[in-house]
């Protein structure tokens, strides 16, 4: 996990982190921590070898319209494509949770935006660690079974974005105030 500070911090603000999870029972395990800005150290990064060249999927935003091609509904969240040469991200943007989330609140077009980019963001990165830890280790489920175990884990996934992206806007809606 990454956490980034927002253009206002300064050296020696200070703070509380708090990280939550749900587990397989659907239960939420919460935890707080400190934190104090420090200054960054400057160290360069890119070493003396050329850059890197990674090739990070995109993911690809599935609506509503385009369920009956992924055999999608309402509780679908989202599905990795290996062709062996390219992936693709295939996530729900009209997923139950994100939809709940997003008719809940009086959300501005912004924070509405927001919300939508980083579910995409966060679920389609899930998917592929979920995608590439799979493909590594093998699965010890096969056919309909690990079909189902794919979408349970996907679906924690989900309402734990939903409960980030919104902890997240009430956060920025009270740092304007």
């Amino acid at each position: 996990m990454t956490v980034k500070p927002t253009d206002k911090a300064k050296e020696g603000d200070a703070g509380t982190l708090t990280v939550f999870l749900f587990t397989p029972a659907e239960k939420q395990v919460t935890t707080k921590i400190g934190f104090k800005i420090e200054k960054p150290e400057e160290q360069s990064t890119s070493g003396t070898l050329s850059r890197a060249n990674v090739h990070v999927p995109v993911p690809i935003p599935v609506h509503r319209e385009e369920w009956p091609y992924h055999g999608w509904d309402e509780s679908s969240v989202a599905h990795v494509d290996d062709d062996g040469k390219d992936i693709k991200i295939f996530v729900n943007m009209d997923n139950r949770h994100l939809t709940k989330l997003l008719k809940s609140g009086t959300y501005q077009d912004v924070g509405i935006a927001r919300m939508r980019n980083n579910f995409l963001l966060y679920v389609a990165f899930y998917a592929w660690v979920q995608h590439m830890s799979e493909k590594a280790e093998g699965s010890v489920l096969e056919g309909k079974e690990f079909e189902e175990y794919q979408d349970r884990e996907l679906d924690r996934v989900a309402q734990t974005v939903i409960h980030s992206v919104s902890s997240a806007s009430r956060v920025e809606d009270e740092e304007q105030v």
